[in-house]
Protein backbone atom coordinates (compact mmCIF):
# COMPACT_ATOMS: atom_id res chain seq x y z
CA UNK A 1 0.00 0.00 0.00
CA UNK A 2 1.77 3.11 -1.25
CA UNK A 3 -1.20 5.49 -1.00
CA UNK A 4 0.23 7.57 1.89
CA UNK A 5 3.44 8.24 -0.02
CA UNK A 6 1.47 8.94 -3.20
CA UNK A 7 -0.76 11.50 -1.46
CA UNK A 8 2.15 13.29 0.21
CA UNK A 9 4.33 13.27 -2.91
CA UNK A 10 1.46 14.79 -4.89
CA UNK A 11 1.09 17.49 -2.24
CA UNK A 12 4.85 18.06 -2.23
CA UNK A 13 4.60 18.60 -5.99
CA UNK A 14 2.03 21.35 -5.49
CA UNK A 15 4.15 22.89 -2.73
CA UNK A 16 7.24 22.83 -4.96
CA UNK A 17 5.29 24.52 -7.77
CA UNK A 18 4.09 27.23 -5.38
CA UNK A 19 7.63 27.61 -4.04
CA UNK A 20 8.94 28.06 -7.59
CA UNK A 21 6.31 30.75 -8.18
CA UNK A 22 7.16 32.51 -4.92
CA UNK A 23 10.88 32.35 -5.67
CA UNK A 24 10.30 33.79 -9.15
CA UNK A 25 8.11 36.56 -7.77
CA UNK A 26 10.77 37.41 -5.16
CA UNK A 27 13.56 37.27 -7.73
CA UNK A 28 11.67 39.73 -9.93
CA UNK A 29 11.28 42.12 -6.98
CA UNK A 30 14.98 41.90 -6.12
CA UNK A 31 15.76 42.72 -9.77
CA UNK A 32 13.77 45.96 -9.44
CA UNK A 33 10.34 44.97 -10.70
CA UNK A 34 7.16 45.87 -8.86
CA UNK A 35 5.73 43.28 -6.51
CA UNK A 36 2.80 41.40 -8.04
CA UNK A 37 0.69 41.88 -4.92
CA UNK A 38 -2.21 39.72 -6.08
CA UNK A 39 0.07 36.77 -6.81
CA UNK A 40 1.93 37.32 -3.52
CA UNK A 41 -1.33 37.30 -1.53
CA UNK A 42 -2.56 34.17 -3.31
CA UNK A 43 0.72 32.35 -2.74
CA UNK A 44 0.86 33.26 0.94
CA UNK A 45 -2.77 32.13 1.29
CA UNK A 46 -1.91 28.84 -0.45
CA UNK A 47 0.99 28.20 1.92
CA UNK A 48 -1.13 29.10 4.96
CA UNK A 49 -4.08 26.93 4.03
CA UNK A 50 -2.55 24.07 2.07
CA UNK A 51 1.10 23.65 3.09
CA UNK A 52 1.08 24.88 6.68
CA UNK A 53 -2.55 23.99 7.18
CA UNK A 54 -3.69 20.72 5.69
CA UNK A 55 -0.38 19.18 4.61
CA UNK A 56 1.63 19.70 7.77
CA UNK A 57 -1.36 18.89 9.95
CA UNK A 58 -1.71 15.54 8.15
CA UNK A 59 1.90 14.78 8.90
CA UNK A 60 1.95 16.01 12.50
CA UNK A 61 -1.43 14.64 13.61
CA UNK A 62 -1.59 11.41 11.60
CA UNK A 63 1.65 10.20 10.01
CA UNK A 64 4.32 11.16 12.54
CA UNK A 65 2.53 9.61 15.54
CA UNK A 66 1.99 6.37 13.59
CA UNK A 67 5.65 6.24 12.56
CA UNK A 68 6.81 6.92 16.12
CA UNK A 69 4.52 4.19 17.46
CA UNK A 70 6.01 1.83 14.86
CA UNK A 71 9.60 2.45 15.93
CA UNK A 72 10.87 5.44 13.94
CA UNK A 73 13.60 7.29 15.83
CA UNK A 74 12.10 10.34 17.57
CA UNK A 75 15.08 12.43 16.39
CA UNK A 76 13.95 12.12 12.75
CA UNK A 77 10.44 13.32 13.54
CA UNK A 78 11.77 16.12 15.77
CA UNK A 79 13.87 17.43 12.87
CA UNK A 80 10.87 17.47 10.54
CA UNK A 81 8.68 19.19 13.13
CA UNK A 82 11.44 21.76 13.68
CA UNK A 83 11.43 22.45 9.94
CA UNK A 84 7.66 22.95 10.11
CA UNK A 85 8.20 25.46 12.93
CA UNK A 86 10.78 27.38 10.92
CA UNK A 87 8.46 27.37 7.90
CA UNK A 88 5.60 28.71 10.04
CA UNK A 89 7.75 31.51 11.45
CA UNK A 90 8.91 32.57 7.98
CA UNK A 91 5.35 32.36 6.67
CA UNK A 92 4.10 34.56 9.50
CA UNK A 93 6.79 37.08 8.61
CA UNK A 94 5.71 36.96 4.97
CA UNK A 95 2.09 37.61 5.94
CA UNK A 96 3.03 40.53 8.19
CA UNK A 97 5.39 42.09 5.65
CA UNK A 98 3.08 41.69 2.70
CA UNK A 99 0.94 44.79 3.20
CA UNK A 100 3.84 47.25 3.39
CA UNK A 101 5.57 45.50 0.51
CA UNK A 102 2.40 45.66 -1.60
CA UNK A 103 2.16 49.41 -1.03
CA UNK A 104 5.55 49.82 -2.66
CA UNK A 105 7.85 50.58 0.26
CA UNK A 106 11.21 49.51 -1.21
CA UNK A 107 12.72 48.29 2.07
CA UNK A 108 9.60 46.27 2.84
CA UNK A 109 9.53 44.86 -0.69
CA UNK A 110 13.16 43.75 -0.49
CA UNK A 111 12.68 42.25 2.98
CA UNK A 112 9.57 40.42 1.78
CA UNK A 113 11.42 39.11 -1.29
CA UNK A 114 14.42 37.90 0.73
CA UNK A 115 12.17 36.14 3.25
CA UNK A 116 10.11 34.67 0.39
CA UNK A 117 13.22 33.18 -1.19
CA UNK A 118 14.36 31.64 2.12
CA UNK A 119 10.88 30.24 2.65
CA UNK A 120 10.66 28.80 -0.88
CA UNK A 121 14.05 27.12 -0.59
CA UNK A 122 13.18 25.68 2.82
CA UNK A 123 9.89 24.28 1.50
CA UNK A 124 11.62 22.55 -1.42
CA UNK A 125 14.43 21.19 0.73
CA UNK A 126 12.01 19.91 3.36
CA UNK A 127 9.76 18.23 0.78
CA UNK A 128 12.81 16.51 -0.72
CA UNK A 129 13.91 15.16 2.66
CA UNK A 130 10.44 13.79 3.29
CA UNK A 131 10.23 12.25 -0.20
CA UNK A 132 13.68 10.70 -0.06
CA UNK A 133 14.02 9.71 3.61
CA UNK A 134 10.65 9.59 5.35
CA UNK A 135 8.19 8.27 2.79
CA UNK A 136 10.18 5.13 1.92
CA UNK A 137 9.85 4.15 5.59
CA UNK A 138 6.04 4.19 5.49
CA UNK A 139 5.77 0.80 3.80
CA UNK A 140 8.50 -0.66 5.99
CA UNK A 141 7.16 0.50 9.35
CA UNK A 142 3.38 0.73 8.99
CA UNK A 143 1.19 -2.31 8.49
CA UNK A 144 -1.85 -2.15 6.22
CA UNK A 145 -4.36 -1.33 8.98
CA UNK A 146 -2.23 1.50 10.37
CA UNK A 147 -1.83 2.86 6.84
CA UNK A 148 -5.62 2.81 6.38
CA UNK A 149 -6.01 4.63 9.71
CA UNK A 150 -3.47 7.27 8.65
CA UNK A 151 -5.29 7.80 5.35
CA UNK A 152 -8.61 8.17 7.19
CA UNK A 153 -6.91 10.74 9.39
CA UNK A 154 -5.70 12.58 6.29
CA UNK A 155 -9.30 12.84 5.09
CA UNK A 156 -10.47 14.21 8.47
CA UNK A 157 -7.67 16.77 8.56
CA UNK A 158 -8.42 17.92 5.00
CA UNK A 159 -12.11 18.32 5.87
CA UNK A 160 -11.20 20.37 8.96
CA UNK A 161 -8.49 22.58 7.46
CA UNK A 162 -9.11 23.16 3.75
CA UNK A 163 -11.43 26.03 2.85
CA UNK A 164 -10.82 25.38 -0.86
CA UNK A 165 -10.44 22.02 -2.63
CA UNK A 166 -6.94 20.97 -3.71
CA UNK A 167 -8.05 21.19 -7.35
CA UNK A 168 -8.79 24.90 -6.94
CA UNK A 169 -5.34 25.45 -5.43
CA UNK A 170 -3.79 23.59 -8.39
CA UNK A 171 -5.71 25.75 -10.87
CA UNK A 172 -4.63 28.95 -9.11
CA UNK A 173 -1.00 27.81 -9.09
CA UNK A 174 -1.12 27.13 -12.84
CA UNK A 175 -2.56 30.61 -13.46
CA UNK A 176 0.04 32.29 -11.23
CA UNK A 177 2.86 30.35 -12.92
CA UNK A 178 1.58 31.46 -16.32
CA UNK A 179 1.32 35.08 -15.21
CA UNK A 180 4.83 35.08 -13.73
CA UNK A 181 6.34 33.54 -16.85
CA UNK A 182 7.83 30.17 -17.63
CA UNK A 183 8.45 28.14 -14.52
CA UNK A 184 9.99 24.71 -14.87
CA UNK A 185 9.22 21.94 -12.37
CA UNK A 186 11.26 22.26 -9.20
CA UNK A 187 14.23 19.98 -8.82
CA UNK A 188 15.27 18.29 -5.61
CA UNK A 189 17.57 21.15 -4.63
CA UNK A 190 15.82 24.45 -5.23
CA UNK A 191 12.92 25.94 -7.10
CA UNK A 192 13.65 25.71 -10.80
CA UNK A 193 12.74 28.94 -12.53
CA UNK A 194 13.19 29.27 -16.28
CA UNK A 195 13.38 32.69 -17.88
Amino acid sequence: MERIAEVLREEHGMIRRAAACLFRLADDVLEGEELDARAAVELVEFFEEFADGAHQEKEERCLFPALLASGLAPRRVAELVADHGEERALLEGLRHGLEAAAYGDSLSRDAFAQRAQRYALLQVSHASVEDDVLLPLVGELLDAQVQRDVLAGFERVAAETLRHPAELHATRLRRIATELGSIAPASAGAPSVAR
